[in-house]
């Protein structure tokens, strides 16, 4: 019991002193959501004409193929996404999650590029036919956009995996 209570303890005086700190409450997107990792000026900032990420997805036994994500034409308003227009608030909203249904922690990752202090956010959820879904997604700080690292299990097997092999 004692090492709970000092294990506890150590968390909260980290998250006090902002060793842990995680997205700030004014990336949410509406009062029920909880906070994105990046707000859509983030976004607008870390992902400039010319950037391109490139990801790799694998379902168990296979392995599928490259995908390229070409940022171009950007403003004030959004961007084009390898031929898409979309606006930056609509980026941002692919990583809005209820707030009951996600838990978001720091972490860090190990990708192809380099290791990356993260925000961990682990979303919790059930399709129509019951199957429990997770989804955990690793998103870097210091690189807004796509995670940088993605894992998909239902009903506790893996499913999909998807890991940034370069940015530039």
């Amino acid at each position: 019991m004692r090492f709970i209570a000092s294990t506890l303890s150590l968390a909260l005086v980290s998250v006090a002193s902002g060793c842990a700190s995680l997205p700030p409450d004014s990336n949410r997107m509406s009062p029920e959501m909880a906070p994105t990792p990046y707000s859509a000026a983030e976004l607008r900032a870390g992902c400039p004409d010319g950037r391109v990420v490139r990801l790799q997805g694998t379902a168990p036994g296979s392995k599928t193929p490259t995908t390229d994500f070409h940022f171009t034409d950007g403003d004030a308003e959004g961007v084009t996404v390898s031929g898409e227009r979309t606006t930056w608030e609509e980026l941002q909203s692919h990583a809005s999650f209820p707030e009951e249904s996600v838990t978001i922690t720091t972490d860090s990752r190990m990708i192809p590029d380099g290791e990356y202090e993260c925000w961990l956010y682990t979303v919790r959820t059930t399709d129509g036919d019951d199957n429990r879904i997770e989804r955990r997604m690793w998103f870097a700080r210091a690189l807004p956009g796509p995670p940088i690292d993605m894992e998909i299990d239902i009903n506790d097997q893996p499913f999909f995996s998807m890991t940034m092999i370069q940015t530039k």
